[in-house]
């Protein structure tokens, strides 16, 4: 985050729009939940995917659901003031 926002690139004592961008409610609320979201539902629907071509339940769907265990956490983390 700290190397998208850009924030390396500018002066401590400056206004610039990066140091704002960064404080946005689309950045916090938005993007930074789906840039977090997006490796963990890949990894779910493989774990499920798995399973389903499978049929084996463990460990396939033990994975899917520490991984959606962890888009909860994830989520909670994000929004919880």
């Amino acid at each position: 985050c700290w190397v998208l926002a850009g924030d390396f690139l500018v002066q401590e004592d400056s206004t610039s729009v990066f140091r704002n961008y960064a404080k946005s409610t689309w950045y916090k609320n938005i993007l930074i939940p789906i840039l977090t979201q997006i490796p963990l539902l890949i990894r779910f629907f493989q774990c499920l995917r798995k399973f389903s071509d499978t049929g084996d339940r463990f460990p396939h769907l033990a994975n899917a659901g520490k991984y959606a265990l962890s888009q909860m956490v994830t989520l909670a983390g994000t929004f919880h003031p």
